[in-house]
């Protein structure tokens, strides 16, 4: 009986991170299609399921930093980085979206100590020049 529990413990996890997963790549779908307030939804249903996994948050800060939400941006952006801070899925996302994000807040002397601060922690990432 617990090797059957067990069992389906496991695929309801399995089920869970395809959900996750699904709805990661709707909210893409609508973010690119200019479809704001889909996006969002799908992908802030998808932290419902998976509060944990950074890339879903990278997105929604992605989506709501095209949709001039920059605060709320900045906030998903930050919570991608602090879940998963080595994360090469994420890196240029983050190296991309947050300063721009900054930029279009005003937010001058962030957009400068963020970009430093990516470059040092990061100084063989493939985007840097020089």
């Amino acid at each position: 009986m617990v090797r059957f529990a067990e069992e389906h413990v496991r695929r309801a996890a399995l089920l869970d991170e395809l959900e996750t997963w699904l709805r990661l790549a709707t909210g893409l779908v609508h973010s690119r299609r200019r479809e704001p307030e889909q996006a969002i939804a799908a992908l802030e249903t998808a932290i419902k399921i998976n509060p944990n996994f950074a890339p879903v948050h990278a997105y929604l800060g992605y989506t709501l930093a095209m949709s001039g939400n920059h605060g709320a941006s900045i906030e998903a952006l930050d919570r991608a980085i602090r879940l998963s801070p080595r994360d090469p899925f994420l890196t240029s996302e983050y190296a991309t979206i947050r300063p721009m994000a900054d930029l279009a807040a005003g937010n001058y002397e962030e957009v400068i100590l963020v970009t430093r601060r990516f470059i040092l922690d990061r100084p063989n990432y493939i985007g840097r020049t020089g």
